[in-house]
C-alpha cells in the first residue's frame, strides 16, 4: 500500500487544524453539559420548591 507524504508545511497546518477542531467540539461539549446540568437543577429546585 502505497502512502503520499505532505510537505512538512501542509502537515503541519492539517494537524493545527484538526487541534483547533477538536478543542472547539470539546468546548462546545463542555458547554452543553453544563447547560443541561443547570437545567435539571433549575428543573429540581422548581419541583421542590412547590411542596
Amino acid at each position: 500500500m502505497a502512502t503520499e507524504h505532505l510537505p512538512a508545511r501542509e502537515h503541519s497546518t492539517a494537524s493545527l487544524g484538526a487541534v483547533v477542531a477538536s478543542v472547539v467540539i470539546l468546548v462546545g461539549l463542555v458547554l452543553g453539559a453544563t447547560l443541561a446540568v443547570s437545567q435539571v437543577v433549575d428543573l429540581a429546585a422548581w419541583a421542590f420548591g412547590r411542596q
